[in-house]
């Protein structure tokens, strides 16, 4: 796992949908931070510190042979059994 990469085992859709949107809203203000920063540059100032990139939400999908069977909701104990787990961002990542 990379260390930008963030493993998590949702409950529900609505802790999945938690975690993209705030993964969105950090790649948002630091997207703002580095066209800032372009500014300062372009007018010799010294650039500020940016912020960390986030880190990016994975969640479990489970394949069983070349079968999709889908995101995992309910935590590890829900996954089927004989299921493969891919950690992926998205499904079709």
């Amino acid at each position: 796992m990379k260390t930008d990469e963030l493993k998590l085992w949702p409950e529900t859709l609505a802790d999945v949908s938690t975690a993209c949107a705030e993964y969105a809203k950090a790649m948002v203000l630091r997207a703002e931070a580095v066209s800032r920063n372009k500014a300062r540059r372009i007018r010799g100032q010294i650039p500020m510190m940016l912020p960390p990139k986030p880190p990016k939400p994975l969640f479990p999908f489970a394949f069983l042979g070349a079968d999709y069977l889908g995101m995992v909701l309910g935590g590890e104990d829900a996954t089927p059994d004989g299921a493969r787990i891919v950690w992926k961002h998205h499904a079709n990542d």
